[in-house]
């Protein structure tokens, strides 16, 4: 399902748009997103990887299959 993000709007760093979404405002980093039109649920950290207590997201620290190993290094440089 798709999502509709209106022209000029900022999704941040870190942050999840639900499916079937319309985003018409900013949306700060690190939050998720749902709706038409969207609004903010919550922090994106509060997902949580399965068997795990560990976050799911950013996804980029757990999830490389596809990306060319440049950009997997500079995500593996970013991790806090």
């Amino acid at each position: 399902m798709n999502c509709v993000i209106f022209p000029e709007v900022k999704v941040g760093k870190g942050s999840l748009v639900g499916a079937g979404s319309i985003l018409t405002k900013d949306l700060p980093p690190g939050q998720i997103t749902v709706g038409n039109p969207a609004k903010i649920i919550g922090p994106a950290s509060k997902i949580k990887l399965t068997g795990s207590n560990k976050p799911a997201y950013p996804w980029r620290y757990h999830f490389h299959r596809g990306y060319p190993k440049e950009i997997v290094d500079i995500w593996m440089k970013e991790r806090p």
